[in-house]
């Protein structure tokens, strides 16, 4: 997963910013002018919610929970999945690439530094990771579903977000999305070698 990651990440190094990027944003863009305001607003406000600000104390309280519920394999995964991913995105590969972020449209929201990877993207699958392993349990399909499937669309939601107020590229998503995912992935193996825990919290 990390292979795949970083070759897409040279890959677009080297190509640059391609029309498929510059063609998406300027639909996006297209659909926000035309299309009611309260979209806009929503992707503000998924926006907001994938900032560090936000995203940090809910990871840290998150984490906190899972350890006194017992959980140990996902109260070790959710941290390193999503620090590890964002710290090492943030402080390593956006350095190292130093892609500028879109001139194509205005930026509809602030934004700084460089753009690939994502750093909204790259951190929200943490989330996505830390549901999936908590519903594992969940006996009722329709419901195990239901709830990966909401954070799913809100994961999607998050890095869509990014692209329509134009503060990154549409393929800095995928690469964040599939950093985050391989520092996921690399998490769960590193927890499965905790006792799985009972689940039924501290006394």
């Amino acid at each position: 997963m990390f292979l795949v990651a970083v070759a897409w990440i040279m890959l677009v190094h080297w190509c640059g910013t391609s029309a498929i990027d510059r063609m998406l944003m300027l639909e996006l863009r297209g659909l926000a002018i035309s299309g009611p305001q309260s979209l806009t607003a929503g992707f503000l406000w998924l926006s907001w919610v994938g900032n560090a600000d936000q995203r940090t104390p809910l990871i840290l309280l998150a984490t906190l929970a899972l350890y006194l519920w017992d959980q140990r394999r996902a109260a070790l995964a959710l941290p390193i999945a999503a620090f590890g991913s964002t710290l090492t995105a943030n402080g390593v590969i956006k350095p190292l690439v130093a892609r500028e972020r879109p001139d194509v449209v205005p930026w509809l929201t602030d934004a700084d530094g460089f753009s690939l990877p994502s750093g909204h993207a790259t951190g929200s699958i943490a989330f996505l990771l830390i549901i999936w392993m908590l519903t594992a349990g969940i006996d009722t399909r329709s419901v195990r579903i239901g709830i990966r499937g909401g954070t799913i669309i809100l994961v999607a939601g998050m890095g869509v977000s990014r692209v329509w107020l134009g503060v990154h590229w549409p393929s800095d998503i995928i690469a964040g999305w599939l950093w985050g995912g391989a520092f996921a992935l690399a998490a769960v193996l590193c927890s499965r070698s905790l006792p799985k825990g009972t689940g039924q919290g501290r006394a």
